[in-house]
Order: structure tokens, then C-alpha cells, then sequence
């Protein structure tokens, strides 16, 4: 089977490609490396051309569609990487699709899930289909009840810390008269050495 071609008709096609769809599906030994092949370089940031960007969406699902459990490492890497391209590449799939096919690969990695899941960079949308497969792999039993417990409340932990450290910054640069402020870190303020209120 012609991996090119295969992808470029992935690519182009006015319609949904059945028949490219299940050659892909039944020849699954030549199309799969190929296809990771791609996902790996687009989840390395790597230029790919239009044709092989354009090809990526159809590819997702067929390798979701076949349980690839290879493929969901460079997926994750894929989700946390350029959020322009993985926007302009999945499209509306992250809320419908995503999650399904999170699943479909998941080759039981739970640190995976929780680095794209805590990574404030990731589109809102990215996180709450990976979130998504976490409650399915929390509720199936394939992650452990109380690391479930714990989760959350680790990240109201986290978040409260981020948000004390923005509140401290933001109250030094509010309050610190401007020679103090200069001597300040990057959104922060020497407070010990604010003017006291005249």
C-alpha cells in the first residue's frame, strides 16, 4: 500500500473517504508506522507539509479506530505541543472525538494524562477531553481510586499556591513605591521594604 498517496487522499478528499478509511483499517501493518511517523514529527514541533497537516485529523481517528497503543504517546505529545496546530487540526473533534479516542490508545500511562491535564499552556478544550478520559480510566478501575481522591485535591493545592503568589505580586506592585519596585523580581515586590501607609 502507498503510504503517500494513502495520506494524501486522507488529505484532500471532499467527502469522508470510506474506502481510503478501510484500506487503512485492513492493512493496518503498512499504514500504522507510517502514520506514527507523522504524528511523532507534528508532536516534535517538527515542519510537515500541508498536505501530511491536513491528512492528521483522519489519521487520529484510524489510529484511534484500531486501539494503536503506539500512538498514544506521540498523540499526547502532539496535544501538549503547538495549541495553533492542534486547534487547526482537530477542530471541533477535541470535545466530541478526543476522549473516545484518548481511550481507544491509551497504552497506560497515567503520568501522560496528568501532564497535558496540568499544563496551563494546553487549550482549555485539549484538557477537558483528556480529563475526560481520566474519569473513564478512574471509573473502569485502571486508575487507582485513591490517586483519584487525591488528584484534585493536589491541584486546589496547586492552584491556591499559584494564585497567593499572584496576589503577593500584584499587591508589591500596587503598593511598592517605584525605586522599591525596581529592585523587585519579575512580578513580585520587596513588601519587607514597602513605606509604611503616611
Amino acid at each position: 500500500m502507498d503510504t503517500d498517496r494513502t495520506i494524501a487522499r486522507l488529505a484532500f478528499a471532499e467527502r469522508l473517504p470510506v474506502g481510503v478509511i478501510q484500506a487503512c483499517l485492513s492493512n493496518r501493518n503498512e499504514v500504522v508506522p507510517a502514520f506514527i511517523d507523522l504524528l511523532q514529527r507534528c508532536g516534535n514541533n517538527t515542519p510537515v507539509s500541508h498536505e501530511e497537516e491536513r491528512a492528521i485529523f483522519l489519521i487520529v481517528h484510524i489510529l484511534g479506530e484500531l486501539g494503536e497503543k503506539e500512538a498514544f504517546q506521540p498523540l499526547m505529545n502532539f496535544l501538549a505541543g503547538d495549541q495553533e496546530r492542534v486547534n487547526r487540526v482537530i477542530g471541533d473533534a477535541v470535545t466530541e472525538n478526543l476522549p473516545k479516542i484518548l481511550i481507544s490508545t491509551f497504552d497506560g500511562s497515567t503520568r501522560r494524562l496528568y501532564d497535558v491535564m496540568n499544563d496551563a499552556e494546553v487549550d482549555e478544550f485539549v484538557r477537558d477531553a483528556v480529563f475526560r478520559a481520566w474519569t473513564y480510566f478512574v471509573g473502569m478501575g485502571e486508575i487507582d481510586r485513591d490517586e483519584a481522591r487525591r488528584y484534585p485535591r493536589e491541584r486546589l493545592r496547586d492552584l491556591a499556591a499559584d494564585q497567593e503568589q499572584l496576589c503577593v505580586g500584584l499587591v508589591g506592585r500596587c503598593c511598592c513605591p517605584p525605586r522599591l519596585r525596581r529592585h523587585a523580581g519579575p512580578g513580585q515586590a520587596n513588601l519587607r521594604g514597602r513605606a509604611r501607609p503616611g
